[in-house]
């Protein structure tokens, strides 16, 4: 895990508020810090995929020449940002129109909806369009998708599908929301989802959830995102946004989060964003742990910090080798539909599975994943699982 200077993620920080908040001004410790580190600045902000807000709120100011080669290339993240924003919600009022034609409700989900609460919709990306259908309208959405739009199916998973349009916008087609096993077994709250969503604008079939599904959803999504090692300072400036959103139904989000013990982690994300976003310093000793993960993790994390989290839901290294080789019967029936059929084929399966292992990417892979869990030592591995326990995961 790489170190992040304090200084410069909290100069970093200060830009992001500047972006976000109107009169919201730069100290002159974070210019100097900003003038003298924008290379780093940059990297940080890139690899979090909020460069195009800090490019916004740099190019408010006078602090880094327009010739800075990091400079330009904040701007062209910015210029990016817009490009894709516009894409996005050019094919998400396409899928709109078929969806409403042929009465299939859906949801539209994540950055879909939460750009709306940024001052300007581009300034929050996301690397695809989310939208949950009931499984009961799965088949019929993925034929429109793909004979109305044009879409292409490039991936099925345990709980959506995957489609690229022609023009590169990837789409994910949902019908379930977190995998089982995940974020405190969340799925097993957000298998009432569709009982949390109302009608929204003007169709008659597309659904919005309410405050306190749509938090919920946030914080499992996050906590899912931790458990693989990697979130980002992005979802935690969402949540900061959904928090001053005027729908908050604080008894809602409660009950929900109680069901699956998601209350501390809930709280502790809570009080992280409040420290980003409005300078509280009022924070706990656990707070701060959780700020120092996420800052050095980036989005994706590290393949070290995955391991070490996934043997302590596995009960240690056994189990986190029987899980690696023995995939649990959804997942496999996503890589072999026909045990969904023929559910006696499923050791068959699991063997064929085995044998592609051995051979090719696959086979890299899985030697890279046993090197990874041979190098990293007893300590690091207690200290990260220790710290899962702590912020409630």
């Amino acid at each position: 895990m790489m170190e992040i200077d304090n200084r410069e993620a909290n100069a970093m920080l200060a830009l992001i508020r500047s972006a976000l908040i109107e009169d919201e001004a730069l100290s002159k410790e974070d210019e100097e810090i900003i003038k003298n580190n924008i290379e780093e600045i940059y990297k940080i902000s890139k690899r979090n995929d909020i460069a195009q807000l800090i490019g916004h709120a740099l190019d408010k100011t006078e602090l880094i020449s327009p010739d800075n080669v990091y400079y330009q290339k904040l701007q062209e993240q910015t210029y990016l940002a817009v490009f894709r924003y516009e894409g996005m919600c050019f094919e998400l009022e396409r899928m709109r129109e078929v969806f409403e034609e042929a009465k299939i409700h859906f949801i539209p989900l994540k950055g879909a909806v939460i750009r709306s609460l940024y001052p300007e919709g581009w300034m929050r990306t996301s690397s695809d369009i989310d939208v949950l259908v009931k499984p009961d309208d799965l088949d019929l959405a993925m034929k429109l998708l793909s004979t109305k739009l044009g879409y292409k199916l490039t991936r099925e998973g345990t709980h959506d599908r995957s489609f690229f349009t022609e023009g590169g916008v990837h789409i994910e087609l949902h019908f379930d929301l977190v995998e089982p096993g995940k974020a405190n077994s969340a799925s097993e709250v957000l298998s009432d989802v569709w009982k949390y969503a109302v009608a929204v604008g003007d169709g008659k079939y597309e659904c919005e959830l309410t405050d306190g599904m749509f938090y919920f959803y946030h914080i499992a999504h996050l906590a899912k995102h931790l458990e693989c090692a990697g979130a980002g300072i992005r979802p935690f400036i969402d949540l900061w946004l959904i928090n001053n959103s005027n729908k908050r139904n604080d008894n809602e989000r409660k009950e929900l989060l109680c069901r699956c013990s998601l209350d501390r982690f809930a709280s502790l994300c809570d009080e992280l964003s409040l420290h980003w976003m409005e300078k509280n310093e009022n924070i706990s000793s656990t707070a701060r742990k959780l700020e120092h993960f996420v800052l050095n993790c980036g989005i994706y994390g590290s393949e070290e910090n995955r391991i070490a989290i996934d043997k302590k839901h596995r009960g240690g290294t056994f189990g986190y080798v029987l899980r690696r080789l023995f995939l649990p019967y959804k997942i496999l029936g996503t890589l072999y539909p026909i045990i969904k059929r023929h559910k006696w084929l499923t050791p068959f399966c699991q063997i064929a599975r085995w044998f592609k292992l051995l051979s090719g990417k696959m086979a890299k892979k899985a030697i890279g994943e046993i090197k990874i869990s041979n190098s990293t030592s007893s300590q690091d591995v207690k200290e990260i699982q220790n710290f899962m326990s702590e912020i409630g995961l």
